[in-house]
């Protein structure tokens, strides 16, 4: 990550408190466009990804008998995929989708 999107980064309330040695770490994670209605991770797929939304929002949706149900919304300095990472992998998540063009970071 440039020097730049690290303080973009930071401006995230998960990342706020980190001191510029803490923050160092996230330099090998990558900010990405992510095209509207790019879904970032399908039903059960394993990404094995922790993203922070720096802009825009990404819709959380599963699917029940053939219809599609909005689960959550998850709004810039908020964070996706912490619980697969944390249960390795167990767990069957439901679709994210990101209904605009907007930056995510997913930290190493």
């Amino acid at each position: 990550m440039s020097p730049i999107e690290l303080q973009q980064v930071r401006s995230t309330p998960l990342f706020a408190g980190l001191t510029d040695a803490q923050l160092g770490c996230l330099e090998p994670g990558e900010v990405i466009e992510v095209p509207a209605g790019a879904v970032l991770g399908a039903e059960g797929e394993r990404t094995g990804f922790f993203h922070v939304l720096l802009e825009g929002e990404v819709r959380i949706t599963r699917t029940y008998d053939r219809q599609s149900i909005l689960m959550a919304v998850t709004k810039p300095g908020n964070y996706l995929g912490e619980t697969m990472l944390l249960l390795d992998n167990r767990i069957r998540i439901p679709p994210r989708r990101n209904p605009f063009q907007s930056p995510t970071s997913h930290p190493p």
